[in-house]
């Protein structure tokens, strides 16, 4: 998904939004992936094996790896 689309579906501000993926992507927790179809939109993906460290360093019970379990089944 493109930055708008997630502000759009989120109901947060874009700003919110690109901070947010700039500290995903810093994070190793997604990866920008260029749009071929117009280069002005990025769009972005989950990181699954960058989750999978995370879920596995604080466990699957954890709230953190619930919520990552859920990004990832979408």
């Amino acid at each position: 998904m493109c930055p708008q689309d997630i502000s759009e579906c989120s109901s947060l501000a874009p700003r919110t939004v690109s901070f947010a993926l700039r500290r995903l992507v810093k994070a190793k927790l997604a990866k920008k992936i260029p749009n071929l179809s117009d280069m002005r939109r990025p769009l972005y993906t989950p990181n699954n094996d960058g989750i999978y460290e995370v879920v596995q360093k604080n466990g699957q019970d954890s709230i953190i790896g619930t919520q990552l379990s859920m990004i990832t089944r979408r």
